[in-house]
């Protein structure tokens, strides 16, 4: 089974909403992929990363565990992977720490939108947009 195909295959057999699966129960999701493909290794940023632990508490919490495989980094927000783990949409959102100026503006509304609407495929039109922008005014008020 490919790594896309497990990620997305474990989402639907949990069923729980995006926000759960990568800010609550990371480590469990990332497990249960690791399950379904050899070769795959579920991780936390702290262990790739041990500068990350010279980085005050407040600024890199929370932590996050996802999977690593063939070079690349994927949680449920991500099946399609990414080069650096940093560019994980979680670290984007909470890991200010290690953004400069420059990828803080870079990280555009439109990824941020994207990410918001995941789950709502089944939805109208009109409740879509209602729960994308409900769900990008709490995440505001996380940031």
């Amino acid at each position: 089974m490919s790594i896309t195909k497990a990620i997305e295959t474990t989402k639907k057999e949990l069923g729980f909403s995006l926000e759960i699966l990568t800010e609550w129960i990371c480590e469990g999701f990332a497990e249960l992929v690791v399950d379904k493909v050899p070769g795959a290794e579920a991780c936390w940023d702290c262990d790739i990363d041990p500068n990350q632990q010279d980085i005050p508490t407040n600024k890199r919490d929370p932590s996050h565990c996802f999977v690593s495989y063939n070079g690349k980094y994927y949680d449920a927000a991500c099946p399609d992977g990414v080069d650096d783990w940093r560019n994980l949409p979680f670290f984007r959102m909470h890991m200010r720490a290690y953004m400069t100026e420059h990828e803080k503006e870079e990280f555009t509304v439109k990824q941020l939108r994207d990410w918001a609407a995941d789950g709502t495929e089944d939805m109208a039109e009109h409740e879509k947009e209602e729960f994308i922008v409900k769900r990008l005014r709490d995440w505001g008020e996380l940031i």
